[in-house]
């Protein structure tokens, strides 16, 4: 399967496997990444040297109506009556030039030449500016995912700053430990999340950048994927070990008809993808499918263990009413 993905995708994943590493971050600005893609894309350079191509062709039939001159002697010894050349008279030196004047078929060869030149340059910006479209839209996500990581290592200092009260009012006899018990559970789902969104970031960037060569290693040269193709596989892969936690987290409160009717769901929004993407290859139909089915599986899941018992919002109310308790006992 072949997907075309230019030279920004790799560059940009680079950002967000920074992004998901605080400690080696480093702030990377939307004119410095559009510059970045610009000078390293090879669709862009691939385009350019079309260009160029296409202008040393229009230059080579104009350059026909120029003047060719040639330069030469009749010196040379000889014996009795010098002879000439080629029926010429003789001469110390001649300059010869020859141009076309007139010609119809090579003026068109000019107009055409002219025109594939002009081609080439909007096909040069053309790419270009699909270039900065993918590297702006790309910038935009992995923005996204930076506030959505910020969001959520807040959301993990909440929790905990939450669970060392619940365990210091445990201590006082105030709180009962199954208090506790669901301060850590609503910890353990924040970092839960977190530990997600880490490892889809990580995972497809580590496969668009090394999933094609292990995939070559592994499989040999027959099965081939492009970048894009083993980021989204990647994707999918994580979001299903994700959803295997939370699908086992579930089962064990007793919600298994939860569970199975997100599952259904997941099958279902699989099957929607499927029939809409039949005009794509298959392997193409087959892996959005996928991701699509674990995606949905993913935020179904998510909302059932949302609105499970010992959930963040209701442990912090209901240890906010604790602390006032004690206030007043105090």
């Amino acid at each position: 399967m072949t997907t075309r993905i230019s030279a920004v995708r790799p560059l940009l994943i680079f950002i967000l496997l920074f992004i998901a590493l605080p400690g080696w971050s480093e702030p990377v600005s939307l004119k410095r990444a559009v510059h970045l893609a610009l000078a390293h894309s090879t669709t862009a350079m691939s385009a350019a040297a079309d260009e160029q191509k296409a202008l040393a062709s229009y230059h080579e039939t104009r350059n026909a109506y120029l003047p060719s001159v040639t330069v030469g002697a009749g010196l040379g010894a000889s014996y009795g009556f010098p002879l000439s050349l080629a029926g010429a008279a003789p001469s110390l030196f001649n300059v010869n030039a020859q141009s076309i004047l007139f010609n119809p078929a090579h003026r068109e060869f000019m107009k055409a030449a002219r025109t594939e030149y002009q081609a080439s340059q909007f096909q040069t910006k053309d790419q270009r500016d699909q270039v900065m479209q993918d590297t702006v839209a790309t910038y935009t996500e992995l923005v996204n995912w930076e506030q959505r990581q910020q969001r959520m290592q807040q959301e993990e200092s909440d929790a905990a700053k939450m669970e060392q009260a619940v365990a210091e009012r445990v201590k006082e006899g105030v709180d009962s430990t199954l208090d506790l018990s669901k301060a850590r559970l609503a910890t353990a789902r924040v970092r839960l999340r977190l530990a997600t969104l880490v490892t889809v970031a990580l995972a497809a960037g580590g496969a668009a950048l090394l999933g094609p060569f292990v995939l070559t290693l592994i499989f040999g040269p027959d099965v081939t994927l492009g970048s894009f193709a083993m980021a989204l596989v990647a994707t999918g892969c994580a979001l299903a070990v994700t959803n295997l936690v939370l699908a086992v987290s579930s089962l064990a409160q007793g919600r298994s008809s939860s569970v199975a009717r997100c599952w259904l769901g997941s099958l279902l929004a699989a099957g929607i993808a499927y029939v809409a993407l039949t005009g794509l290859p298959l392997e193409d139909t087959v892996i959005w499918s996928f991701l699509a089915a674990e995606a949905m599986a993913f935020a179904l899941l998510s909302v059932v263990e949302a609105r499970a018992p010992g959930h963040a919002p209701g442990v912090s109310r209901r240890s906010g009413a604790g602390l006032g308790r004690g206030q007043e006992d105090g």
